[in-house]
C-alpha cells in the first residue's frame, strides 16, 4: 500500500475534527500539529515555566516561539517524525497554521491534498462553545480576538497565518450545514480524489 497524506487547514472551531473523523473511519491515522504545541505546553508546566491553567493565547504564543526558534515548519517536522516512527501509511494532518508547514508537508512522499475548511464566524463560535475545551474562549469578544490572531492579524511571517494557508488549499469545502451534510461532502471529496 502506498502512503497517502492529507492535510486540513481552517480557522478555529471550523470542523476540521469532524472531517478527520471521516478519514479515521476509513483507516487513516490522525495527527494534529497543535498536539505538538500542547506537548510543549505540558513540558513547560512540568518545568514550572507555564501556569497549569494555560489558555489558547498561551498556546498561540508557544507555537509562534517554536516556529521562531526552530523554523517555520517545526511542528510539521515533529509530526512527520512521529508518522515515520509509527510507520503509518494513511495520514490525516490538521491544525496547519503556517505556510512553511504546508511547504514542508507538500514535499513529503505520499502527499496528496490540502483541504481548506471554512465556516462563518458565528457558526464557529457556536462550535467552540459546544466543544467546551478548557483552553477555548468563552465569550464572543474573546473569540474574535483569538480568531483575528489565528488568521494572521498582527502576526509575523512565522506566526499564525491561517488565511495565508487557506489561500494555498487545493480544495475548499464549506461547513455551514449539518454534521451529516459536512461529513457527506468529505466522503465525496475522498471518493473524487482517490483517498
Amino acid at each position: 500500500m502506498e502512503r497517502k497524506i492529507v492535510g486540513f487547514v481552517g480557522p478555529i472551531a471550523v470542523g476540521k475534527g469532524a472531517a478527520i473523523e471521516v478519514f479515521t473511519a476509513a483507516g487513516y491515522v490522525a495527527y494534529s500539529l497543535s498536539d505538538r504545541v500542547r506537548e510543549e505546553a505540558r513540558r513547560r508546566v512540568a518545568l514550572g515555566k507555564l501556569r497549569a491553567d494555560y489558555d489558547r493565547p498561551d498556546l498561540q504564543n508557544i507555537g509562534n516561539e517554536l516556529r521562531a526558534t526552530e523554523g517555520g515548519a517545526t511542528l510539521a517536522k515533529r509530526t512527520w517524525a512521529l508518522v515515520q516512527g509509527d510507520g503509518t501509511l494513511l495520514v490525516a494532518i490538521d491544525s496547519i497554521r503556517n505556510p512553511e508547514e504546508i511547504h514542508f508537508l507538500r514535499a513529503l512522499p505520499g502527499w496528496k491534498l490540502l483541504v481548506g475548511v471554512t465556516a462563518s464566524q458565528w457558526r464557529r463560535y457556536q462550535n467552540m462553545i459546544g466543544r467546551a475545551r478548557a483552553t477555548d474562549p468563552k465569550r464572543w469578544k474573546e473569540f474574535l480576538a483569538v480568531e483575528e490572531r489565528d488568521r494572521g492579524a498582527g502576526e509575523s511571517a512565522l506566526g499564525q497565518q491561517v488565511d495565508a494557508c487557506l489561500a494555498l488549499a487545493d480544495v475548499p469545502i464549506e461547513n455551514e450545514g449539518t454534521l451529516f451534510q459536512f461529513q457527506g461532502a468529505i466522503r465525496q471529496l475522498m471518493h473524487e480524489h482517490g483517498l
